[in-house]
């Protein structure tokens, strides 16, 4: 099974143990993530999570963290934060904490806090950074 399959999957289990648990404050989470999935969605690169994990990881390492379904390696400097409430994920670097500006990378693998433009390297918005480091994710439709 894929990552995208264990994800998908997993995301439903959630879904369904938060419902079960009647736990109002991960509903609120999982509907404040969704929000953001449909407010930006059109900003955000389509990524294969299968494909990034390949690239990125040799044993991959898959693990619920609140709303997150995170995917590590030991031996790896790269972690992947899929939404449990929309299909939409962020790629970070361990290297740098989560609580710092530059965790979170674009496709490239490289960090959007700065931008070079007609020469000259300048900080880019949190706007653009979200943008840049949110992907959603390529989702085969069957039918």
């Amino acid at each position: 099974m894929g990552a995208k399959s264990l994800y998908l999957d997993n995301r439903e289990k959630y879904k369904e143990q938060i419902r079960l648990a009647n736990d109002i404050k991960a509903q609120e989470a999982l509907n404040r993530g969704y929000e953001r999935y449909k407010k930006y969605k059109l900003l955000w690169e389509t990524l294969d999570l299968d494909e990034i994990v390949n690239k990125l990881f040799s044993n991959p390492i898959y693990t619920n963290i609140g709303q997150k379904y995170v995917i590590t390696d030991p031996n790896s400097k790269y972690i992947i934060y899929c939404d449990n409430s929309a299909s939409y994920f962020r790629i970070g670097n361990k290297e740098i904490p989560n609580d710092q500006k530059g965790h979170y990378l674009g496709s490239n693998l490289e960090s959007v806090l700065n931008e070079t433009i007609n020469g000259k390297i300048h900080g880019t918005s949190k706007d653009k950074r979200e943008s840049l480091s949110h992907f959603k994710m390529k989702i085969n439709k069957k039918g």
